[in-house]
């Protein structure tokens, strides 16, 4: 595929364009989704263009020089390097991307400069030319499309997936929770629903040793502590604990340590600091809770400050932008944890999921105050509104998450399916490919909406009109929506699947006033979210999943 898209492929002769396409490129290359433009023109930049912090190589600066019609050479090398030295932070490595031939002299002199630099600890050096920025471009129908919107490629067939997908190099927020009993294990759990890692879960059984302990303390993002009359009491607290969370905030001004009052006062806490020679601490109290305040109020609000604070954190430790950053989520409801340094939030719910006979609906529906947390505090941060998200969830979760991020909202996601396929909702409209078989003989002021579309071979309009039927379900109108074809083939056909189910349920709601939908679905996960994110004025939905005795469950409660 390289060498036929890649003859149509000129370089850009604009520099910002040729710019943009770098960064797309190298970021590719390096399979990192960190890096970022650095500066404007007319602003000192020192020879640098885009920068990013790499895990494996440090600080890595590049410049891009545009020559469609012209050489890159030895001189102009020397210089750009020698611009570079005075960039701050120190950078670990150098690029100069340019849209030039690629020549001899000019590879010799870079690897025998590199080579020499290296040998005296400076920063090393590497050329990348046209060839090479093409090769890597053209193994990408998504940024082919981006680049060149003129070529005759449809994305939505080939699948459309961005440079950053699938690529290691974020790091997920983590907090250190400190305290005795419930309330801090409550707190874990808050902070997990709503993306946070705590750093408890990297400690093993058998390993709490004061050394573990210090060291998980130190590569967390922030320390937060639970601090009762009971959790005073405990000596590691005092001995390990918080030695440890003011020497991470010695080596890092940014890093959070955050004291919680619950039942003591500041007094009691100032003293209690000043018995143990830590007269400082108390300057790092950050909120008084009175015992007759709800332990659940006390335990949202601080997990929605700890999500902000430890998001902050990671985003100022890799030198992110903020403002043109695209956050990426993983969203799970089983135990493993399979997306690693893939995401900044792991919003993990499987506990949610995992109790036996517990009420479905309230669990799922529950889950929406956390995910507005987490919308609540990217908007506070500023990030950008394209997120990133992976999901490995079951549909009333994932279905909630939609919602919650909805079209409405301004937000875009990005929901990566496979490696070589990724949801967008800006995906180019592909054509649905779905039997939408409608009754409306009823009279009830109800209706029923059955998406069917991983089962084909399993008639699921018998088994929800009886489980209807016993549940008194009062319905008037039913829809049934079925793939014409064996599975969905692109993010433009799951798109158009979405918004012609949604656009129908909104079509019950407004048109026939029907009081609720009843919605029963078989569908893969992302459509799910993406069915979520285009819900919108539907009035009250109830979500139903199907049981192995082909019986439902009622899951989820939406007020659209």
């Amino acid at each position: 595929m390289g060498s036929l898209i890649g003859s149509y492929l000129a370089p850009p002769r604009d520099w910002d364009a040729l710019e943009d396409l770098v960064h797309d490129v190298l970021a590719r290359k390096l399979r990192h989704a960190n890096l970022k433009r650095y500066g404007r023109q007319g602003q000192a930049q020192h020879g640098v263009d885009i920068v990013g912090q790499l895990a494996d190589r440090g600080l890595v600066g590049i410049q891009c020089k545009n020559h469609p019609a012209g050489e890159l050479t030895s001189q102009e090398i020397d210089e750009e390097v020698r611009k570079a030295e005075s960039f701050a932070p120190p950078l670990s490595h150098y690029i100069i991307a340019t849209s030039a031939k690629r020549n001899a002299p000019a590879t010799s002199h870079v690897l025998a400069l590199s080579g020499t630099r290296q040998q005296q600890g400076a920063f090393t050096v590497e050329v990348e030319f046209w060839e090479d920025l093409l090769r890597i471009l053209s193994d990408s129908l998504w940024m082919v499309h981006k680049h060149y919107p003129d070529l005759p490629i449809d994305p939505a067939a080939a699948g459309f997936v961005p440079p950053d997908l699938f690529f290691p190099g974020r790091r997920t927020a983590t907090v250190f929770v400190a305290g005795a009993g419930d309330l801090a294990r409550r707190l874990q759990r808050d902070l997990q629903h709503r993306g946070v890692r705590t750093s408890q879960e990297s400690i093993g059984p058998g390993q709490h040793t004061d050394e573990q302990i210090g060291r998980v303390i130190q590569q967390s993002d922030a320390f937060i502590l639970m601090a009762t009359a009971d959790a005073l009491r405990c000596d590691d607290l005092w001995r390990v604990q918080i030695p440890a969370s003011l020497q991470a905030h010695e080596d890092d001004a940014d890093y959070t340590v955050w004291p919680v009052l619950i039942g003591v006062s500041p007094q009691q806490w100032a003293a209690a600091c000043r018995e143990r020679g830590l007269a400082t601490l108390p300057d790092r109290c950050g909120e008084t809770c009175a015992e007759s305040q709800a332990i659940d109020d006390i335990v949202r609000t601080v997990a929605q400050e700890g999500l902000a604070r430890a998001l902050a954190h990671v985003f100022k430790s890799r030198f992110v932008d903020i403002s043109d950053y695209r956050p990426a989520m993983a969203l799970r409801t089983f135990a493993d944890d399979p997306f690693g340094n893939m995401v900044d939030l792991d919003i993990n719910i499987a506990d949610v999921f995992a109790v036996p006979g517990q009420d479905q609906v309230d669990a799922a529906t529950g889950l929406i105050g956390a995910f507005e947390d987490i919308k609540a505090v990217l908007n506070r941060l500023g990030c950008g509104r394209e997120i990133t998200l992976y999901v490995k969830a079951r549909l009333a979760a994932a279905l909630a998450l939609g919602w919650v991020f909805r079209k409405t909202t301004g937000t875009l996601l990005r929901i990566a399916v496979s490696e070589g396929q990724c949801w967008s909702t800006d995906s180019p409209i592909g054509e649905a490919h779905l039997l939408d078989d409608l009754d409306n003989s009823g009279t009830g002021a109800e209706a029923i909406v059955i998406l069917n579309l991983t089962k084909p071979q399993w008639d699921m309009t018998a088994s929800v009109r009886s489980f209807a039927a016993a549940q008194r379900i009062d319905y008037g109108r039913t829809a049934v929506f079925r793939l014409a074809g064996p599975v969905i083939q692109s993010g433009g056909q799951a798109l158009s699947i979405a918004r012609q189910v949604a656009d129908r349920m909104k079509q019950f709601a407004i048109t026939h006033n029907v009081r609720a939908i009843h919605l029963f679905g078989m569908m893969p996960a992302p459509l799910a979210v993406l069915l979520g994110y285009h819900l919108n004025a539907c009035g009250p939905i109830r979500f139903y999943f199907s049981n192995p005795d082909n019986s439902y469950t009622e899951a989820l409660s939406l007020t659209t």
